[in-house]
């Protein structure tokens, strides 16, 4: 069955060889026929596609109209070539003939294009026939056996004689077809002969081994290998199919005859024979696809070879020999042409990863790595010969240290014995060709990745994090640095290494294995100064070598000094804390030492940094770190003044520095002083939110306090003020941005001091007056409300009229106004809610409480006219408003005392808020005759026929006596009088309308 089963794999292969024949030949014909269509395009026919096309003369056939492709003509007689006549006109004259080119000549005779019934008569009548009787012979040869066997007329040894006889008549039946080859005409003939004779002669041996055992495995085995063999000269006289045959039979060798147990280096030296030769044959006769073949089934059989699993030392040699060859010998001398690279390129990649396999399942024994290192020498050698790509070597680099990673409990003295060995194999080459010419990219990141890899790979196996400092780990350290020293060294004098970035790559991590080997013998507090010094000596080496990209790298490792200042802190020195002045441990140098490390590197970089991006972000950096640093030594009371000092240092410095190089400064500088005002001004903008719901303010025991309010808040907002000042002294062109920054500082220093100044205020307050809010309540906001629209006022009279001035003094004014407005003639207006007024009539806080808005908007109206000239008439009735509440509250105050919000209403109250009502109408009027508002004269009918509709529908009906017509005479009189005066009024001013009441 196995023998029937190899015989089908031939009949396929040359099946698919004559396949491969037939797409070259369609190949041929479609490129030809590509051709005759380019030329008929151009000529403006398609007679050069037919085949049997007759020459051209030179003369084509005028027509009228656009040129169609046109079919070769059918033939016509002379009475057909005479002109028509002309039925009416003339006709018009003919197109000037154009000389026509002469047909290219074809390529070939066979390369015309043919129709499907010549290609299957081709095909069925011609080819397939030959092969098919090729196979035929060799199915016969099988039969004969069989037929022999069942009729018992051949013992098995003389039926296996007579196959093999068979098969060499096949053979010598191709010899004779070939030397008659005038009379056969036909290549293929002696091709199926001597393919036919290979499989008979293979299925001979099969039969004889595998269903007679007339043989052992060993004979059949070198029989198998003879066939090969002469399969592979077959190929050289006859052909391909041969080759075909021995590639197939070959390879399939092993697998039809085998053992249990088989002989390792035998099948190795048979395997690596048998591929040798079809490697050879395939360089001879130029078959690619035979040596590709062939090396990608013997790597197959060394894949499967390597994880059968562990073999003794003869084997492993065997077995690794046998990849060897196949990745590295065999590829070398098998292939010519343009992709020889990559094929060798695979192969030696495919060699490395088995042998990797080998390593690892053999148990990473001296005898396999000894292997290994061969390979790995073999690569680089190829490499330098240009044999394979870079790829092979970077693939060989990834394998070496995979394997180190992951060989299990290595002995110290062998590790260090083969990972010098591939580190050296590795590492000599990658420094020979790092600044060679073309630039190989790929040089950097693999010199980069051995010099890690030198000191991570035997971290990852002996490191334990001990106490102590680790020299050996050190040493490693600075050995892993040495590597790239040296390529630095080699490159310092390339005058193209300023041209990317692999020279600052290869320095950069040079600096961070040194700060490994830093790492590895410092102490734990100071490991964030080590990183700063790295960072600052590559900056440095960077100014040295005068390369720019050294400065993004700095700026990494800066940035990581500052991350291990986070990570590392000690509780005991309780250094963070002392950045919010939290801290309450003694003074110590340690944290003193490491944050002026970071201020110190952050400061070199932002002073001398050539990129400007550089420059901003280490100038803010610089600043925190130089808060951090002032933090681990200043007292904590002072601390919230060093960002508020720290604006005014960046000022003055602007007088010698261009402005720009110190913005990044000033703002970090600025956002430290709101960073400190944010707990006091959290705690007043919470009882500020509470207010607008009408909750008191109360000083009570959350309250911001006196040193807070000071430190915080006041004093810092003087400071910055006096940094604005600093600043805006200096006469220069200020960019839009920088008016914006402007303006949002003025806004900030004055939301700092109004929220400093009114809590003190309130803190002062309550500390003379108490913290009743019925009793002090009002006179504390009228007071507060005086101060601000005085402090207005003094500001608009008395400082020089500059936009800052302006703006101190309208936001002031305006801020008294508002909060009068707001809180004491609306959330607690006496006449609603329980505020101490005072006792005395009219000498009572109802006067500043009803004056104070008034004044406020006349001081606004003179400062900022045009704000309020569209709100005027809306002012007036407001105004009209205030005082008519003012009327009634002193009144009401009159009656009751100090609190207005006493319940109950006297009789003689009620009369007097009519009459009050009549006299505020009348007062009304003669304020709008005299100014000649009629406005106020409107207001004042309104009031007059409220008291009108008080006094008939309310008043009147609760008087008896004297007292009803009292009023009513009072009523009268007044009633009379204003109509007199606005009679006068409207007669004065040549009214049209006559008005009487």
């Amino acid at each position: 069955m196995s023998a029937l089963l190899f015989l089908g794999l031939l009949v396929l292969f040359i099946l698919l060889m004559d396949t491969r024949g037939r797409l070259k030949r369609a190949e041929t014909n479609i490129l030809e026929l590509v051709r005759r269509v380019k030329a008929g395009a151009q000529f403006g026919t398609v007679d050069a596609l037919t085949p049997d096309a007759a020459p051209s003369d030179g003369k084509v056939t005028p027509v009228a109209g656009p040129t169609h492709l046109q079919t070769k003509p059918a033939p016509v007689s002379s009475a057909m070539l005479a002109p028509p006549q002309p039925s009416v006109a003339p006709p018009a004259p003919p197109i000037a003939p154009q000389p026509r080119p002469a047909k290219a000549k074809p390529a070939s005779p066979a390369a015309p294009a043919r129709s499907f019934s010549s290609r299957f008569e081709e095909f069925f009548g011609r080819q397939l026939p030959i092969w098919a009787g090729g196979i035929t012979l060799a199915i016969a040869g099988v039969l004969v056996v069989n037929y022999a066997l069942a009729a018992g007329l051949l013992t098995p040894a003389l039926q296996v004689c007579v196959g093999i006889a068979f098969g060499f008549a096949l053979i010598a039946a191709a010899e004779i077809a070939m030397r008659n080859e005038k009379r056969v005409q036909d290549p293929r003939v002696r091709q199926a002969l001597s393919g036919a004779g290979i499989a008979t002669l293979y299925a001979a041996i099969l039969v004889a081994s595998n269903v007679y055992s007339l043989i052992g495995p060993l004979a059949a085995f070198a029989g198998m290998a003879a066939v090969t063999a002469a399969a592979l000269g077959l190929s050289v006289r006859f052909g391909a199919p041969s080759a075909l045959l021995g590639l197939a039979g070959g390879l399939a060798t092993p697998a039809l005859i085998g053992s249990a147990e088989p002989n390792i280096p035998v099948l190795a030296a048979y395997l690596a024979l048998t591929v040798g030769g079809l490697v050879a044959v395939s360089r001879i006769q130029r078959w690619a696809w035979l040596g590709i073949s062939a090396l990608a089934g013997g790597g197959l059989w060394s894949l499967i070879l390597v994880a059968n699993g562990v073999f003794d030392a003869l084997s492993s040699l065997s077995v690794g020999a046998l990849v060897l060859a196949f990745a590295i010998s065999l590829p070398a001398v098998s292939f010519a042409g343009p992709r020889t690279q990559i094929l060798r390129s695979v192969a030696a990649i495919i060699g490395a990863g088995q042998l990797a396999m080998l390593i690892s399942i053999g148990g990473f024994t001296q005898l396999h790595w000894g292997i290994y290192v061969l390979i790995a020498l073999a690569m680089q050698w190829l490499y330098w010969r240009g044999q394979v790509a870079s790829i092979a070597v970077s693939i060989s680099l990834i394998l070496s240290t995979i394997l180190l990673l992951i060989w299990p409990n290595p002995e110290p003295a062998n590790f260090a014995l083969i990972g010098l060995g591939l580190a050296a194999i590795h590492a000599v080459p990658l420094l020979q060709r790092l600044w060679q010419q073309p630039v190989q990219w790929t040089a950097t990141p693999e010199l980069i990745g051995l010099s890690a890899a030198f000191l991570i790979v035997p971290m990852a196996h002996f490191y334990h994090d001990a106490a102590g400092p680790d020299v050996t780990f050190a040493l490693l350290a600075l050995a892993s640095a040495s590597i790239l020293a040296i390529a630095l060294a080699l490159g310092w004098n390339k005058a193209d290494r300023h041209d990317d970035m692999r020279f600052a790559l290869l320095a950069s991590t040079a600096a961070v294995l040194i700060y490994a080997a830093f790492f590895f013998t410092a102490p734990y507090w100071a490991l964030p100064i080590g990183m700063a010094a790295a960072a600052a000596a590559l900056f440095l080496f960077g100014e040295i070598s005068r390369d720019d990209r050294m400065e993004w790298s700095a700026l990494l490792l800066a940035l990581g000094a500052a991350v291990l200042l986070a990570m590392t802190w000690d509780t005991r020195t309780d250094e963070w804390g002392a950045l919010l002045g939290e801290g309450a441990a003694p003074f110590s140098v340690q944290p003193l030492l490491r944050w002026a490390a970071a201020l110190g590197v952050w400061m070199l970089i932002a002073a001398r940094a050539r990129k400007r991006d550089i420059g901003i972000m280490a100038q803010v950096v610089a600043a925190l770190a130089a808060y951090g640093t002032l933090a681990q030594a200043v007292p904590a009371a002072l601390l919230p003044f060093i960002p508020g000092l720290a604006l005014v240092a960046a000022a003055l410095a602007s007088r010698r520095l261009a402005w720009p190089r110190l913005a990044p400064a000033y703002a970090v500088a600025a956002f430290g002083v709101i960073g400190w005002a944010a707990e006091p001004l959290g705690a007043w903008g919470a009882r500020a939110l509470l207010s607008l719901g009408g909750e008191p303010m109360l000083v009570d025991a959350g309250f911001p306090g006196i040193q807070m309010l000071l430190s915080q808040l006041v004093a810092p907002a003087l400071l910055c003020a006096a940094s604005f000042w600093v600043l805006s002294a200096a006469p220069r062109e200020r960019p839009a941005i920088e008016r914006t920054l402007a303006t949002a500082m003025s806004t900030g220093i004055a939301l700092l001091l109004g929220v400093g100044v009114h809590s003190l205020y309130r803190i002062g307050f309550a500390a003379v007056a108490g913290t009743d809010f019925i009793a002090t309540g009002l006179i504390e906001r009228l007071l507060w409300a005086g101060l601000l629209i005085g402090a207005g006022w003094l500001v608009w009279v008395r400082l020089a009229k500059g936009p800052l001035s302006n703006a101190a003094a309208t936001v002031l004014v305006g801020a008294g106004t508002l909060h009068t407005l707001f809180y004491s003639l609306g959330l607690h207006n006496p006449l609603w809610a329980k505020q101490w007024v005072g006792a005395w009539p009219l000498l009572n806080l109802l006067v500043p409480l009803f004056a104070l808005a008034p004044i406020g908007v006349g001081l606004l109206r003179q400062m900022k006219p045009e704000w309020l000239a569209p709100l005027w008439q809306g002012l007036r009735i407001g105004l009209m408003m205030l005082i008519t509440m003012s009327a009634f509250a002193m009144l009401r105050q009159a009656f009751v005392g100090a609190l207005l919000t006493v319940p109950g209403l006297s009789s003689a109250e009620d009369i007097m808020r009519s009459i009050t009502a009549i006299a505020l109408a009348i007062g009304f009027l003669l304020w709008g005759i005299y100014g000649k508002q009629r406005d106020w004269r409107l207001a004042s009918l309104v009031l007059m026929l409220a008291a009108v509709g008080k006094v008939f529908l309310r008043d009147a009906s609760g008087l008896e006596g004297l007292l009803r017509i009292g009023s009513f005479v009072a009523l009268g009189i007044s009633l009379i009088g204003i109509g007199w005066l606005y009679s006068r009024q409207l007669r004065s001013s040549d009214a049209a309308v006559e008005v009487t009441i």
